[in-house]
């Protein structure tokens, strides 16, 4: 949930300065506050909390919490889609009028979002506002109150997101379904449509109960002192423990869904290695090396792969899914349904035989090491890395130990790593028109 208040043109209220009292102070007499390097503690009751202050008027803050699709059960499928969208609602201290008329006064925005590891509260107001709207992030991620009326009222809202998912999304979503196929990664970021109707308070209370945990949970903010969101973080009312931690089990398959139309979409995947491993950075660098898409918008594909499948007549990008304990690496392609035999057949040979030198895997790190700061540089995206690995992970790492890690990935790493993943065991998603679509076992 994001709210705005309406802009109002006070400038013209201010009256005009016709005469300067005194020369204008130069610039150069103002200094400029350095940004202050990741800080990070870990409270006794085992919750995670990390900060960069890089002065910025704008402050963010973030409770993570290691409660992602991938740690539902069977009763309560599609639980985290659901609470991505009533993170608004009333909770034990605020109606959802009530947050909402705050958060505008305020000129703050709330937003929930979520991925198969972790789900995550955000914020961000004005530092002389953060007070307050901390104190509404609190309540709204810590002490929900699923009123059912409320949650009748919003299932339409749910309805609506499921059948309008994008068709790249539920792509991706099948490769996981095929891939981990015997383990709960499997699990869909995206509710069962079959299952909207069995989700109430109930199910959203139940999967909270086991997730929910000081141990699984982290506080970050940018643009705040550590010390206060140390403070803040020990005041939130989590209940202790670690909760469920299944382990990841990669089965491969295949999985087609043949909706026709005029083009098929294809994800062709092998098992990686996971956030915590060293190999994750030699992942990062063999991605930008093969193509990790366009970098402009409406632009074409880059690498490797992208100029075979443009060669072809269609478009291809490596992919790099992370996760705490594994990953899948491969790649996806995109074509009209009449072509997409002959690239994906195109891509899948430039994916296994492609030849890797020096100054590719240079490049590739450059490509990286880009990436890792682009990120960074945004206060979105830092908040968001930071409570990943706090909750995922149980520490945060500073962006100088991820610019290392790629600086130390050899060439000899990186062929060692495309060997190993071309004779793996790979897993397949297919949806669109498949009529020239190849199976898993011709490839």
């Amino acid at each position: 949930m994001a709210s705005k208040l309406m802009k109002s043109n006070i400038l013209r209220s201010l009256p005009a300065r016709r005469f300067a009292a005194q020369a204008a102070t130069k610039s150069s007499d103002y200094g400029v506050l350095p940004r202050e390097p990741l800080k990070t503690t870990t409270l006794p009751n085992g919750v995670v909390v990390a900060s960069i202050e890089n002065q910025s008027p704008l402050s963010r803050v973030a409770i993570a919490v290691r409660g992602g699709s991938r740690y539902e059960t069977p009763d309560n499928r599609g639980a985290t889609h659901l609470l991505r969208i009533v993170a608004g609602l009333t909770n034990a201290e605020n109606t959802a009028f009530g947050l909402t008329r705050e958060l505008q006064q305020l000129g703050a925005s709330l937003a929930c979002s979520a991925d198969r590891e972790v789900l995550i509260y955000s914020a961000d107001a004005t530092r002389n506002h953060m007070d307050v709207v901390m104190e509404l992030l609190a309540n709204a991620a810590t002490r929900q109150v699923f009123k059912p009326w409320e949650i009748t009222d919003i299932k339409p809202h749910l309805k609506l997101d499921v059948e309008t998912t994008p068709a790249e999304v539920s792509l991706i979503e099948d490769l996981h379904l095929a891939a981990f196929r015997q383990s709960d990664l499997g699990n869909s970021v995206v509710a069962p449509h079959h299952l909207i109707g069995q989700l109430g308070p109930d199910q959203l209370a139940s999967h909270l109960s086991r997730t929910l945990l000081a141990g699984r949970t982290a506080v970050c903010g940018t643009g705040i002192d550590h010390e206060t969101l140390v403070e803040y973080a020990q005041g939130l009312q989590l209940p202790q423990g670690e909760g469920p931690a299944p382990a990841a089990r990669y089965g491969g398959g295949e999985l087609r869904t043949e909706i026709g139309g005029g083009v098929a979409l294809v994800a062709v995947a092998a098992e990686g290695a996971g956030r915590s491993s060293a190999t994750a950075a030699q992942q990062a660098v063999l991605q930008a090396v093969l193509g990790a898409g366009a970098v402009v918008k409406y632009g074409a594909g880059r690498g490797v792969l992208g100029a075979a499948a443009a060669q072809a007549g269609g478009a291809a990008a490596a992919l790099n899914a992370v996760y705490s304990d594994t990953g899948l690496v491969g790649y996806t392609v995109a074509a009209e349904a009449d072509k997409a035999g002959q690239v994906i057949e195109a891509v899948n040979k430039a994916f296994k035989t492609t030849s890797l030198t020096a100054e590719d895997v240079n490049r590739g790190k450059a490509l990286a090491k880009a990436a890792v700061l682009r990120a960074d540089d945004n206060s979105g995206s830092c908040v968001e890395t930071m409570g990943v690995q706090g909750a995922s992970l149980g520490k945060v790492s500073a962006v100088s130990d991820a610019l290392a890690a790629i600086d130390a990935v050899k060439l000899s790493d990186v062929q060692t790593l495309h060997k190993r993943l071309v004779g793996g065991k790979l897993s397949m998603a297919a949806r669109g028109n498949l009529r020239t679509v190849p199976y898993l076992d011709q490839l």
